[in-house]
């Protein structure tokens, strides 16, 4: 098992070293993949023996208001791991890099979003689209991470 943890430590250590985006963030039932995922632009992963915790800040452009999340959990011999923290839940498969989360109690300010979409100069149907997923994922507040 110490091997094992020592090689996914390794794989962790070199993806979270990388310089950003360290994970895409996707909604799921999202079709159009321009709308769905979004660059966490700092992802913190440790793992000590079998414990693991990560650190990050949900993308802006999605939620408005930043909403840190925390979490840690324990890596099973088969590679997966649940974590948890005061604003979500994590089921995250190693191997596959990535992680399926659900949050709850978060703050998702639209009127933000809107200003970080203008300030884009995306235009009013591109806002409109982007601000849906918004509504979507307030409704419904899940999605994968992608670990790069």
């Amino acid at each position: 098992m110490k091997s094992f943890v020592l090689i996914v430590s390794f794989f962790i250590s070199s993806v979270c070293g990388a310089a950003s985006p360290s994970a895409v963030y996707e909604i799921p039932g999202v079709e159009d993949p321009d709308l769905a995922h979004y660059e966490i632009e700092s992802l913190k992963m440790d793992i000590d023996e079998d414990r693991i915790r990560i650190d990050y800040v949900l993308p802006l452009d999605l939620t408005g208001a930043k909403n840190r999340i925390r979490a840690e959990g324990v890596i099973g011999s088969d590679s997966k791991a649940s974590l948890r923290g005061p604003h979500s839940d994590f089921i995250c498969d190693l191997l596959q890099e990535k992680c399926e989360v659900r949050y709850n109690d978060l703050t998702i300010d639209e009127s933000l979003v809107r200003a970080r979409l203008e300030g884009k100069k995306l235009s009013p149907a591109q806002i409109e689209q982007r601000l849906q997923v918004t509504r979507r994922f307030s409704g419904d507040p899940i999605g994968i991470i992608h670990l790069k």
